[in-house]
């Protein structure tokens, strides 16, 4: 299920009719927005277990940070590599701060924002690993 925004981002400036500066820039704040209600809605809505918390957590990450299928791979490529000469300056100032925001969503930094729901008393590491497996095989094979 692609967003329009994840479709966005694996067209070029061009195919976007993205023409100055000015267009760069807007194109990048949406990027940024969706980068951070991803991770508020994460934060507000925590998942009701440890397992489901790292699942989460891993693919709110994959999803951004992913080194082939990233949303931030994806802008790298096409907004920044295959931007016009005149605007790889604009796009350049504007995936760094994009990729600083990225920073946001790594593993260790979301795992000390995002709560567990909450606790049903103590897990044992042999508990937790067993939700852990169980969740990334749902998630392995969900359609």
């Amino acid at each position: 299920m692609a967003s329009s925004f994840e479709d966005k981002t694996k067209k070029t400036l061009e195919a976007l009719g993205v023409r100055d500066a000015a267009g760069v820039e807007s194109l990048f704040a949406e990027a940024q927005n969706q980068l951070e209600a991803e991770r508020s809605s994460l934060v507000e809505n925590p998942p009701a277990d440890t397992a489901e918390r790292e699942a989460a957590i891993k693919a709110l990450r994959d999803r951004w940070l992913a080194r082939k299928n990233g949303l931030v791979t994806f802008i790298n490529e096409n907004w920044l590599r295959k931007a016009p000469a005149a605007l790889k300056p604009a796009a350049g100032r504007c995936f760094n701060q994009l990729r600083n925001q990225a920073v946001t969503v790594e593993t260790e930094e979301l795992r000390k924002v995002v709560p567990v729901q909450k606790m049903a008393g103590p897990v044992s590491a042999e508990e937790s690993l067993k939700k852990l497996s169980e969740a990334q095989r749902n998630k392995q094979f969900a359609i």
